[in-house]
């Protein structure tokens, strides 16, 4: 059977009340659906925060990883500076 969110259920309730009310909608109907969307808006809001968190610390790390790679980089043109310097001197005696 297909799970349905808190959402959902809410609206298929209304739909098909369960209620004495033989199809019609009533208070608790609206209060039960009302209360359905302010706990989904809670739980976007709980998400929306997390993701912010988690695109922030990638931010950071992609940053840190730029700076890895540049210093790799700059070590790996310093090493090959100095053995060029090595062979001239080496090729020089």
């Amino acid at each position: 059977m297909l799970k349905l969110s808190v959402w959902g259920r809410s609206v298929l309730k209304i739909i098909r009340p369960g209620n004495d009310n033989q199809g019609q909608i009533s208070l608790f109907d609206v209060k039960e659906l009302s209360d359905a969307a302010f706990a989904e808006k809670d739980k976007a809001r709980g998400s929306l925060k997390e993701f912010t968190r988690l695109l922030d610390k990638a931010a950071k790390l992609e940053q840190a990883y730029r700076e890895q790679e540049a210093l790799s980089e700059l070590n790996g043109l310093r090493d090959k500076a100095h053995k060029a310097a090595r062979e001239r001197a080496g090729a020089g005696r």
